[in-house]
């Protein structure tokens, strides 16, 4: 009995001290506070505007009214192809939003919504803009995959990310990026190599970043992706 109720101290002690049960990775767990309505969006190229930079290409995304639910903090859209910071807007009463982004036909593109303080309020949703619209992106599962679409860092400012490889054969991951701010680092080296049936762990450290950024994980064999996380200190 003693034994059991030093475990319970212990256990309690644990949990006082951190805030909260970790995930098995250690890293707090993402909730999403906020959902978005995929059916509500829409897109579309812009022609040549000169209200604009010269540089790049750009689109416009949009929401409807109810696109986001509750109505409350920002959207952010990330290139998932460039190192570009997130076009941000205001989210309406309404739920409806737009905003302009720097994406040429074709590009990958992920939207969340942020709130005012810049932390990650929902899951994303990744999508494309070409001479149709926008195109939810739905890619053929591959047999790769991630532990978690978004990572929380705990307040040490370090979490980390597990790779999965459910491939018959090895698979390599050739480069883990930072796009979309500083003041991170991916600490584990690349390029690596992930037997089949095994997982490895990506781990990266934020250091003051300028907002949420994502973590691009490029791989190489049997699944030649790019698998994306969302990573934010806050």
């Amino acid at each position: 009995m003693k034994n059991a109720i030093a475990s319970l101290l212990t256990l309690a002690a644990v949990i006082i001290a951190f805030g909260c049960i970790a995930t098995e990775t250690g890293n707090p767990t993402f909730t999403a506070a906020s959902t978005t309505n995929p059916g509500a969006l829409d897109g579309a190229l812009l022609p040549d505007d000169p209200m604009l930079p010269a540089t790049g290409f750009y689109a416009t995304v949009a929401g409807g009214p109810g696109a986001i639910t509750p109505p409350t903090g920002q959207v952010a859209v990330f290139s998932l192809e460039e190192d570009q910071g997130p076009a941000t807007a205001p989210i309406e009463a309404d739920g409806s939003f737009r905003v302009t982004v720097m994406a040429a036909s074709g590009q990958w593109l992920r939207l969340h919504v942020l709130d005012d303080d810049g932390a990650v309020l929902s899951d994303p949703i990744d999508f494309q803009v070409d001479d149709t619209g926008l195109v939810l992106v739905d890619p053929a599962p591959g047999c790769a995959s991630v532990g978690a679409a978004v990572l929380p860092l705990s307040e040490a400012g370090a979490g980390e990310v597990l790779v999965f490889n459910d491939c018959e054969a090895p698979l390599g991951v050739g480069s883990a990026l930072i796009l979309g701010a500083d003041g991170y680092d991916v600490i584990t080296d690349t390029p690596l190599e992930i037997a089949a049936s095994e997982s490895v762990a990506v781990r990266v450290a934020g250091r003051d970043p300028t907002g949420p950024a994502i973590l691009q994980l490029r791989l190489a064999g049997p699944d030649e992706r790019a698998l994306n996380v969302t990573v934010s200190q806050r």
